[in-house]
């Protein structure tokens, strides 16, 4: 068996909340933009560049580094009472770090809201559920919220109202053929280790840099050898003995969780007990799609 125990995590988001409305502000970032009620501040100096590329095949803005992309509301279409506000951000998900969002806040004008990122290359729409909005134009530029670095962003939708479970998609479900856990062998399986960048996204190997001597979050380092060269990422260590680069994987890959699924059934495990963590309701909801 391998010579290390591990345990992955599926965290698995549910949402709790009520009415939604048609959107009420919108800007798709083509060339030239569509705004209905929402503007991009367009700036070539200070923190808020922006630069008109095309990604995946459909006109966008990213956003270099050090930089924002400031959005404002116009038209009084949205009311510093209206609390209750459900974003929509379509981004191309490149990388596996965060994309931060920041946005008018009741006591805080720059509250932080981060979008975990899953490396699929395709463009993703997140959703966003804001119980404490107050867009009233307190940001850099007289804007209401802001998008951070090296991000690909093709629309943003706003809406007014709180999210309904049951328009949300479901998750095909396939029954099992066990009914009961007399006589069998079940692991926990926690799917949360992350690989990314030099600055982020190394949730449970580190957290905010590459793993390296003095900076890490783990006890023993996993053999890699039976993992896909895309699951693995450059670590601040240094080369194996063997002369090989010291690399860690990505939980989040389905061809890792399918390696581990495959150890498991060779060693005899009947299954895996699923953990939900529910500090998450209510704040963003990632959605793969087509290109819009």
């Amino acid at each position: 068996m391998k010579k290390y125990t591990f345990f992955l995590s599926l965290l698995l988001f549910c949402t709790i909340i009520t009415a939604q409305s048609a959107p009420i502000a919108s800007i798709t970032l083509s060339d030239p933009a569509v705004e209905t009620n929402l503007s991009l501040h367009i700036a070539t100096q200070a923190d808020a560049i922006t630069n008109k590329t095309t990604k995946g095949a459909m006109a966008c803005i990213f956003i270099p580094a050090n930089n924002y992309a400031y959005f404002k509301t116009t038209n009084g279409a949205i009311a510093q009472t209206d609390n209750n506000l459900i974003v929509k951000i379509t981004y191309f998900d490149e990388g596996t770090g965060d994309m931060q969002f920041q946005y008018n806040a009741t006591g805080n004008n720059y509250k932080n809201q981060n979008i975990k990122k899953t490396g699929t290359d395709k463009w993703i729409t997140t959703t966003v559920a804001l119980t404490d909005a107050t867009f009233k134009q307190v940001q850099n530029n007289n804007c209401d919220f802001r998008i951070g670095a090296n991000n690909y962003i093709r629309q943003i939708t706003i809406e007014k109202g709180t999210l309904n479970p049951a328009s949300e998609p479901k998750v095909p479900v396939i029954a099992s053929n066990y009914s009961e856990f007399i006589g069998k062998t079940v692991a926990g399986y926690q799917a949360w280790f992350s690989t990314g960048d030099a600055t982020s996204g190394w949730f449970h190997w580190n957290g905010t840099q590459q793993p390296s001597p003095a900076k890490l979050s783990f006890e023993v380092y996993p053999d890699v050898t039976e993992y896909q060269a895309s699951d693995l990422a450059q670590t601040g260590f240094a080369n194996f003995g063997n002369g090989k680069p010291a690399k860690l994987f990505n939980s989040a890959n389905t061809s890792v969780i399918n390696k581990h699924f495959d150890w498991m059934k060779t060693y005899g495990l009947d299954g895996v007990a699923l953990q939900r963590f529910i500090n998450g309701i209510g704040t963003v909801i990632n959605n793969s799609q087509d290109a819009v």
